[in-house]
């Protein structure tokens, strides 16, 4: 998100004729701190642990937001730092919040509802590479903009369209326009902050990073309030990933789905995607939090992939796994005790090195994708690899010599991450001709088929 500073007049909500000078301060991370010079909570509450937030703190921007005003909401403010003693009054309070609205008017609830809202994502641009409203102009230097017709279609739980605006800026001998793409979300009910995030914004955001295949964050987000055409506010709030650079200018070859590979069919998709998202939410937030912020040692890497993929595929001691016909063949080692139909199946559904063995059948799909229908032997060894890696990173002696041949962490942290990706396409209804026809220029694609030719 865009930086943004302003001072102001501030004060609570339950007493709007005691005022502060204070200033605003909003980071690149969406990160909202407010400074008051004054101490609107007292003292003797901040040395509290268990002081509860202030619901609301209003304030008048001196300096108008570009886009919706001076009136600014924050909302949830906790108290992180205070100058000032007992027996006085403080100095300067400062405030975290967890989200700020500024627009034309203040909120009114502390808990709000919202009929509509509009998104854009670092990698939006560049995901629409063919979406465009800029034409040239023929035998002349220009270039023309007109808006693109927007694509609307329904996605579980509201109608979405996707549309295209411009910028300009500059002077008289200077012309700068700038195209943006953004999604329009609106529903059928108002709906508040948490479930806006759940079901929409973090699952978006997670779409795009899955299809630019690179990391994605919310740059701008716009929301409005039912019963009124224009009570409409721009939201801050911290981000759980803020680098924009990531993903905006990726190539289009670079991508595991841009724009241009399902054009019209793209509603379709991402209500598949919405849709998919509720059913496996837990195992997709534990994928992308390693697309976020990726731990810092391969193996380590290797196994959160393994994990998030066993959670995905259903692999838990509440559900078999995916394909009951697989022998048991890890169990003929157990001692006679431990080789019943319940513990062998307890075992298989609890034991990393069991459940990542099941775990990996759903990936034979895309692996078949990737390499061609005769694979099985080259499959078998894959899978072999896998399995033996995890078992020397999860008993390994410190003393113990090289691990076991069959690639290294990385190639094979690589190769499961690139085979969950592509069955996660497919699970959403995405034609397999079309992933594998993009697949052809993905880099990672093309180093994974490198690596694997290599083994067999």
């Amino acid at each position: 998100m865009e930086a943004f500073s302003s001072k102001g007049t501030w004060w609570l909500a339950d007493r709007p004729d005691d005022t502060f000078a204070g200033t605003l301060n909003i980071g690149e991370d969406g990160e909202v701190r407010l400074e008051l010079q004054g101490a609107p909570v007292p003292f003797q509450n901040f040395l509290k642990r268990d002081d509860p937030p202030v619901p609301f703190i209003l304030g008048e921007l001196r300096e108008r937001h570009k886009f919706f005003g001076r009136a600014a909401t924050l909302v949830r403010c906790w108290t992180t730092r205070m100058d000032g003693g007992f027996g006085g009054t403080g100095t300067l309070q400062e405030f975290r919040a967890e989200r700020a609205y500024i627009g034309q008017a203040h909120l009114s609830a502390a808990a709000p509802e919202f009929r509509q809202t509009r998104l854009r994502f670092s990698g939006l641009n560049a995901w629409a590479d063919t979406y465009t409203g800029f034409r040239s102009i023929e035998n002349s230097f220009g270039r023309v903009w007109d808006a693109p017709e927007l694509i609307r279609g329904p996605v579980p739980g509201a109608e979405l369209s996707i549309g295209a605006g411009c910028d300009m800026t500059g002077g008289r001998h200077e012309v700068r326009l700038a195209e943006y793409v953004e999604l329009t979300l609106t529903f059928p009910s108002p709906i508040g902050e948490a479930e806006l995030d759940a079901r929409f914004i973090y699952p978006l955001q997670n779409l795009f990073t899955l299809i630019t295949d690179a990391p994605n964050t919310l740059t701008r987000l716009v929301v409005w309030l039912p019963g009124s055409e224009t009570a409409s506010y721009s939201v801050f709030a911290a981000q759980t990933y803020s680098d924009e650079t990531e993903a905006v200018d990726q190539h289009p070859y670079k991508m595991l789905l841009p724009y241009s590979l399902i054009e019209g069919d793209a509603p379709r998709i991402f209500g598949a995607w919405l849709d998919l998202y509720a059913r496996r939410a837990f195992p997709l937030a534990m994928y992308f939090a390693g697309r976020y912020d990726s731990p810092r040692y391969v193996d380590l890497r290797l196994q959160l992939l393994l994990q998030a993929l066993a959670s995905y595929t259903g692999v838990t001691a509440t559900r078999p796994p995916p394909d009951p016909s697989v022998p048991w063949g890890f169990t003929e080692s157990f001692p006679p005790e431990y080789r019943g139909p319940k513990t062998s199946f307890e075992m298989a559904t609890t034991h990393p090195i069991l459940e990542a063995s099941f775990a990996l059948i759903p990936l034979r799909e895309a692996y078949t994708l990737l390499f061609g229908e005769r694979t099985e032997d080259r499959w078998n060894r894959f899978r072999a690899d896998v399995l033996n890696t995890l078992t020397y990173i999860l008993l390994r002696d410190p003393a113990q010599a090289d691990p076991p041949e069959g690639g290294t962490y990385y190639e094979l942290a690589e190769t499961v991450d690139l085979l969950f990706k592509v069955t996660i396409l497919l699970s959403i209804g995405l034609d397999p001709a079309l992933v594998e026809k993009q697949l052809r220029g993905n880099p990672q694609a093309r180093l994974v088929k490198q690596w694997q030719s290599a083994g067999g």
